[in-house]
């Protein structure tokens, strides 16, 4: 039997990564080699008991945690609604409650998985100096060989109105942390830095350093 699309799994599941915004053209290749991973760990910021992390569990074939973080919600409630959408998974769910751009809560997230992840994808509140706080304080969680990502990155690009009650102050070539698309194109030079003489060259502070490759798609940006 052959297996299910990332596109036949995202209109199952009636998520917007699809409907919305397309995003099944880049998973489709970005995911595949991942999907048969044994033992695989993937965290979503911005999902809780919902329709992504039914797709996940749905796409992954062998995964051993599929965790969730999404913002003022209740993290019990929320797995057992998650548990009951999904029974046979439960085992593999976990869902936490916290604010994405609360340095201490994400440092105490990662205490508890001390065996990282192999994919992080922020969905989570799409306000740039958001995105950036949480890539500086989880890269360092990826597994060797992992993937980040971060969608919606349309909002570095919108300079008036506000995402979740935060002011935008992003726009075209807006510097960060305004603008995150500004602050991942830089991610070019660490790529390329013994290029230019500057092996320690960083723009996150350091936690870059063993990042080799940067992807720009259509709203979303790849860390491999």
């Amino acid at each position: 039997k052959r297996p299910k699309t990332i596109k036949e799994i995202f209109e199952e599941t009636n998520t917007d990564k699809l409907w919305r915004h397309g995003y099944h053209r880049y998973y489709e290749t970005q995911l595949a080699p991942y999907r048969e991973i044994d033992g695989l760990r993937i965290l979503e910021i911005g999902a809780d008991s919902g329709i992504s992390l039914g797709a996940w569990l749905q796409y992954f074939t062998k995964p051993a945690a599929v965790q969730g973080v999404a913002y003022g919600v209740d993290a019990t409630a929320a797995k057992v609604t998650a548990c009951k959408l999904m029974p046979k998974y439960c085992e593999q769910l976990t869902i936490y409650s916290l604010d994405q751009s609360d340095k201490t809560a994400l440092a105490n997230m990662s205490a508890k998985n001390p065996e990282g992840w192999d994919i992080i994808i922020d969905d989570a509140s799409h306000y740039p100096p958001h995105q950036i706080i949480s890539f500086q304080q989880l890269w360092p969680k990826l597994r060797p060989g992992g993937l980040y990502v971060v969608e919606d990155i349309e909002t570095s690009y919108v300079d008036t109105g506000d995402v979740y009650g935060y002011p935008l102050i992003a726009g075209i070539g807006k510097a960060p942390p305004g603008n995150a698309v500004e602050q991942f194109k830089r991610l070019a030079d660490v790529v390329s830095r013994k290029h230019f003489g500057q092996p320690e060259f960083t723009v996150f502070e350091g936690v870059d350093h063993d990042v080799a490759d940067v992807d720009f798609a259509d709203g979303l940006i790849f860390v491999p």
